[in-house]
């Protein structure tokens, strides 16, 4: 996936999530089920160069789903 990796941070503690899609503008990945409910940060990491950490909300669950019109 193009030399890239995220991770979770919580408090001290860093947990990989897993990208399933990787583009110019967009990442997809899934946060471990070991993540706990709460603020978090993501850390991006792509061949070698670490991005500026963004602020998320883990839910303890939420379901969502993504879809494109047919036409």
């Amino acid at each position: 996936l193009g030399q890239t990796t995220v991770t979770v941070r919580q408090g001290g503690r860093e947990q990989a999530a897993y990208p399933v899609f990787v583009s110019k503008s967009q990442i997809n990945a899934i946060l471990p089920s070991t993540a706990v409910a709460g603020d978090a940060e993501i850390l991006i990491n792509y061949n070698g160069r670490l991005g500026a950490p963004a602020r998320i909300k883990v839910a303890d669950h939420n379901f969502g789903t993504f879809s494109t019109a047919a036409g």
